[in-house]
């Protein structure tokens, strides 16, 4: 993938490990974002399919300095959407950096946030 998510200086690789996958279908989807303002609407986006394993691996790269949350569902039945029950509420696994939550809703930004000076190893559980 080539992309680059701020302007400056060197670029950076963030690799996502993702603990607690149940099922062995689908894939794993995760978004990576700049700002309160796209986040969970307008990011980068990697997927990378289930492969039986309880924990799988994901990269960002490049990436380059700057300040960034992930988010991370497991689409089961690989129909391209995290499903939802009522009121929104995901009825797919799902999780945050920084394992954010939020009440009534998903976290913020500013929850999840996350610095990258350096290549970043982050992990995310599924809930």
């Amino acid at each position: 993938m080539t992309w680059t998510a701020q302007a400056g200086g060197n670029k950076h690789q963030v690799t996502v490990v993702v603990k607690n996958i149940k099922a062995n279908t689908g894939e794993i989807r995760a978004g990576l974002y700049v700002s309160e303002s796209s986040f969970l609407k307008q990011g980068v986006y990697v997927s990378q399919k289930v492969t039986g394993n309880d924990e799988l691996t994901l990269v960002f790269d490049p990436v380059e300095a700057g300040v960034y949350a992930v988010s991370i569902y497991h689409d089961e039945n690989a129909n391209g959407e995290l499903d939802t029950w009522v009121f929104g509420i995901p009825a797919e696994p799902y999780g945050f950096s920084n394992d954010a939550k939020g009440s009534y809703g998903p976290p913020s930004f500013a929850d999840a946030q996350f610095e990258v000076a350096t290549d970043q190893n982050i992990t995310i559980t599924l809930h």
